[in-house]
């Protein structure tokens, strides 16, 4: 498992079947109250699931024909926005909360790619932007 903030998060490809899990938190076994429960032949229970090919299909994205929609707030990265005029040019608008330590690339233009990625640190921010020549 993978610490996600206050979360922790796995991803399992399991073939169609039946299953027992539990979880371990601070050295003890503990079941969930949610998930449906049975017995582990030992004395104590385990939470079951059952994965069915169809649960594969529709998690992973292969029954779907086109990829999902963007969310428009990340349609507000700021390579695709313009510096007004009367903002100084060197200065980028604040960036959204959500392009914080990603990587952005514009589409190929004049045979040049723009990348770019942008740190924030306390109140600051650093974009860092790349421009790279593509050569045929």
């Amino acid at each position: 498992m993978n610490q996600s903030h206050a979360n922790f998060v796995t991803i399992l490809e399991l073939p169609q079947g039946n299953y027992q899990y539990k979880f371990k938190v601070d050295n003890t076994w503990v079941i969930s109250s949610k998930d449906p429960v049975t017995d582990d032949g030992f004395g104590g229970q385990n939470n079951l699931i059952n994965i069915k090919t169809s649960d594969n299909e529709d998690k992973l994205g292969s029954s779907q024909i086109h990829p999902p929609i963007l969310p428009p707030h990340l349609l507000q990265v700021i390579l695709n926005k313009d510096t007004p005029l009367s903002c100084e040019p060197t200065l980028l608008p604040t960036p959204n909360h959500v392009m914080i330590n990603h990587l952005y690339a514009l589409s190929i233009k004049d045979k040049v790619m723009v990348m770019s990625s942008t740190q924030r640190f306390r109140k600051k921010y650093v974009t860092t932007v790349l421009y790279r020549p593509i050569q045929d």
